[in-house]
């Protein structure tokens, strides 16, 4: 799978061969149960479909399936995190449902109420009342692990059962930095500084784009905002409480900023 380079082409009434990602009129994902996965394997469908993938010998593709055969198993979108065999996988996965979601459900122009295009090769719909070109929504967030000394600081948000580094979505006018310094006082109270980047990821629960940090804390005092996170404690790399499970940003930047501790 990593031979195939992110495309996008409309391919409506024809046949198209190759593999295939399907959903259903929900935006659910369809598993193929035979090989627990969700990407089906090189096949032709006569159907409205669109390409989001292609490599030298195949193509991926993304279409609405109706009919559901017997061996698909209907998955909400997060569900599908289990299957997923590695970033790779996320990658696909995200791109797939972040522009089905796009093709199948932004129908409307929020100025005039005019019905939108179909979804140009651009990735835009055009209003032909307004003359407004409309693209898909991106939301930034940050992450970011704060640490001091020999403890990292963690937090359990509500209604998760793990702890994790400190987020927040981007305000307008705002950097990524300046976000850090913002999320990380409102959330624990605490002031940051020497902010090291660590990597992005794509994330489609629904159209997050998240870039993680690592900071130093000025100071350990913790004065929670319960209103968005349950808990925060400081832990050393030893006594780790349950963490994020794998393919997450939050994992690997919470495994990043252990190498920092001593």
């Amino acid at each position: 799978m990593r031979d195939f380079n992110a495309c996008f082409e409309i391919c409506l009434n024809q046949k198209n061969t190759g593999k295939h990602i399907f959903f259903d009129n929900q935006g659910n994902i369809l598993l193929d149960g035979e090989t627990n996965s969700f990407i089906s394997n090189d096949m032709t469908i006569k159907n409205d479909a669109y390409k989001v993938y292609e490599s030298k010998t195949s193509a991926i593709f993304i279409s609405q399936q109706n009919e559901i055969k017997s061996n698909f198993i209907c998955l909400k979108q997060r569900e599908i995190l289990r299957y997923l065999r590695d970033e790779y996988d996320l990658m696909i996965y995200s791109r797939a449902a972040q522009l089905f979601s796009w093709v199948k459900s932004y129908n409307y122009c929020s100025t005039d109420g005019t019905r939108l295009s179909s979804i140009n090769e651009d990735l835009s719909k055009s209003c032909s009342s307004c003359q407004k070109s409309i693209f898909p929504k991106i939301s930034p967030c940050i992450l970011v692990a704060v640490l001091s000394d020999e403890k990292i600081l963690l937090a359990k948000h509500l209604n998760t059962p793990f702890f994790t580094v400190l987020a927040g979505f981007v305000e307008y006018g705002e950097t990524l930095e300046e976000c850090v310094v913002r999320e990380v006082y409102e959330e624990v109270g605490i002031k940051v500084h020497d902010l090291k980047y660590h990597g992005s990821q794509t994330w489609p629960f629904p159209n997050q784009l998240m870039v993680g940090f690592i900071a130093k804390a000025y100071d350990t005092e913790i004065k929670p905002d319960h209103s968005e996170i349950e808990s925060a404690e400081w832990f050393d790399k030893s006594n780790l409480p349950t963490i994020p499970p794998r393919l997450s940003l939050s994992r690997s930047l919470i495994e990043k900023a252990l190498n920092f501790l001593p």
